[in-house]
């Protein structure tokens, strides 16, 4: 029994030898952080100039590998599956606390079946309507969602733009027709042409409509002003209080990644963010920076999963 207990003791020993190992020589290759959504993608922007500053950093190449589709589930899903050395790393989003409710057939859990890093940007959404429309404000647009069916268009099922919609209909109980697209530029188009009467996207993908007067801005959807549009009221101010939609992103590996090399990852990205640089391509996209520890991200992650949970409920949103 005594030899048995030496013989577990060496092999726990020798494990954690094995990761303070791992964890000093790490990085000796190349890193892939896998994006969920398509290049061009907000997300992915994020991922590229986060990781360009920590290859620098670091010294080795970060690859960016773009694995759009099932709302961000087929990217998580391939780091899920793999090896947890740190070479793998997940751009995460708003969209894996949305899929656990969204998509209720998965065999893996979105939100939790990946070890968190850091946030790294959060971003407001607007909502818009066509230059021509009679809504001034969002008052005005939920006086009139009262007196007529409103139709509101989305990127699809379960994104933002559509659960925020959904957010408006449960916090001012009224009824509105939602309208899904798979092409988001259509829905733009179709918004600016007044077939539809409002659209809740992020603000970087819409503020050149808005200044050009293509598209007139009502109300931000975060807690607090953008700087992008520092003149449109939020959410909250405008008689929803409370409302706080963002769309936000960090960074993630599977599980099972040696505490040290999360740590290491963690430092790097607070170093990344820190960056004038950085700091400035990604506020020129309207993103706030937020940097934490992998526990503050857990309780955002937490918190998110909840809110959304009810929000899908309510919309009766299901993708199977």
């Amino acid at each position: 029994m005594k030899n048995l207990a030496i013989r577990v003791l060496v092999l726990l020993l020798g494990a954690v030898f094995a990761q303070g190992a791992a964890a000093q020589s790490y990085p000796a290759r190349p890193i892939r952080i896998v994006v969920p959504f398509a290049a061009g993608a907000f997300p992915d922007i994020v991922a590229r100039v986060v990781g360009q500053k920590m290859s620098a950093d670091m010294g080795q190449p970060i690859v960016i590998d773009n694995r759009p589709g099932a709302g961000g589930n087929i990217g998580t899903e391939a780091v899920m599956r793999a090896a947890p050395d740190g070479y793998t790393l997940l751009l995460n989003s708003v969209a894996n606390a949305i899929g656990k409710s969204l998509y209720p057939n998965l065999s893996f859990d979105p939100a939790k079946g990946v070890a968190l890093i850091s946030q790294l940007t959060s971003v407001s959404n607007v909502l818009v309507v066509p230059p021509s429309s009679n809504i001034s404000s969002l008052g005005n647009l939920i006086d009139q969602a009262r007196t007529r069916k409103l139709k509101f268009a989305s990127g699809g099922n379960g994104t933002t733009s559509h659960l925020a919609g959904e957010l408006i209909k449960t916090m001012a109980k009224v009824d509105m027709e939602h309208v899904p697209y798979r092409n988001f530029g259509q829905a733009l188009t179709d918004v600016m042409a007044a077939r539809v009467d409002f659209v809740i996207p992020n603000i970087p993908p819409t503020i050149a409509q808005i200044q050009s007067g293509q598209l007139k801005a009502i109300a931000v959807t975060n807690s607090r002003r953008s700087p992008l549009l520092p003149e449109i009221p939020t959410m909250s101010e405008s008689g929803l209080p409370g409302f706080d939609v963002s769309s936000w992103n960090g960074l993630a590996a599977p599980l099972g990644t040696p505490e040290p090399i999360i740590a290491r990852l963690n430092a790097e990205v607070a170093k990344a963010l820190k960056d004038p640089e950085v700091a400035r391509a990604l506020s020129g996209q309207g993103a706030d920076i937020v940097f934490g520890s992998p526990a503050e991200y857990a309780a955002l992650i937490d918190a998110e999963t909840t809110k959304w949970a009810a929000v899908v409920s309510a919309a009766g949103a299901q993708v199977k």
